[in-house]
């Protein structure tokens, strides 16, 4: 394609050299011969000046780094938005300021680690075994040994440094260095345990059979607690929406549970039980968890 359009440069610069040399041309005729090859020449260093600017583009791109509590795992999403496949070992460390490293009146301990302008690099995990990026696709890392002393320490919205070699065929001659905030996972703020003094008592009567601290726990309450249970907590307020939305604080569920029909306990009881389950699905389901 290039070379075509090369050939048509030429081809329009000899016949506009040829149309000068003529002495019954048109003025006009070359005029606009001119500003043509002009225009075209521009057109030419436009798609150049793209071409090179993309090239100049790293084909990979760190799409976040998130740590799953559950499982104690970090994971970090790479996206690949070239043709080509690329191989690529990582090393994830955490930025330790100042502030966290220095105690007051104290002065600098000896850390392993890199000193920066930044902090000092805590190492959290590595991988030098290589692992194919696909092309056009976005994959996960998921490192299983994590140093343990930084577990105890770490946030979320920590500042991590993540350093990633890439190349083909294990040639690594690539290398992307950024500091991307870290997030968690699996710890949606409506799946988590409120305080005491929040907790929705499930009775029945005048007995109290649990005192309901998270979604999960009154799924498995609700399951075990008799069919009844459901009359006195649907009476002139529902009970259960009142206290999704006020202090489990998740809209969408309390509006599910406030438009329950009551059949019977039992099929109501199932009911309320499905709800429950299928929102906590929908929210582990997530791909980030807000924290708040």
């Amino acid at each position: 394609m290039k070379t075509k359009l090369l050939y048509l440069l030429a081809v329009l610069g000899l016949v506009a050299v040829a149309s000068g040399e003529s002495d019954n041309a048109d003025p006009l005729v070359i005029g606009r011969l001119y500003v043509l090859i002009f225009l075209f020449v521009l057109f030419m260093a436009t798609v150049f000046l793209i071409s090179k600017t993309q090239g100049l583009r790293a084909p990979l791109e760190i799409g976040g780094v998130y740590y799953d509590r559950e499982t104690g795992r970090i994971e970090l999403k790479v996206k690949n938005s070239d043709e080509n496949s690329y191989r690529v070992v990582s090393t994830l460390r955490r930025v330790c300021h100042a502030a966290e490293i220095v105690p007051e009146g104290g002065e600098l301990p000896m850390l392993s680690g890199s000193a920066s302008s930044g902090g000092i690099y805590e190492l959290l995990c590595e991988n030098f075994d290589s692992v194919l990026i696909k092309p056009n696709s976005v994959e996960t890392l998921v490192y299983d040994s994590v140093l343990a002393n930084c577990l105890d320490e770490i946030k979320e919205l920590d500042e991590i440094n993540v350093r990633i070699l890439y190349g083909n065929n294990n040639a690594f001659e690539s290398i992307i260095d950024e500091t991307v905030p870290l997030a968690f996972k699996g710890d949606h703020k409506y799946l988590r345990t409120v305080d005491d003094d929040k907790k929705l008592h499930l009775r029945m009567g005048n007995t109290t059979l649990a005192e309901i601290a998270s979604l999960e726990q009154l799924s498995k309450e609700l399951k075990m607690a008799p069919n009844r249970v459901v009359d006195f907590h649907l009476g002139r307020i529902n009970d259960f929406s009142e206290w999704v939305r006020t202090v489990v604080g998740d809209e969408v569920l309390a509006e599910r549970l406030l438009q329950i029909s009551f059949y019977n306990p039992r099929m109501t009881k199932k009911e309320i039980v499905e709800l429950i389950d299928a929102r906590m699905d929908e929210l582990r389901n997530d791909s980030v968890y807000p924290s708040n």
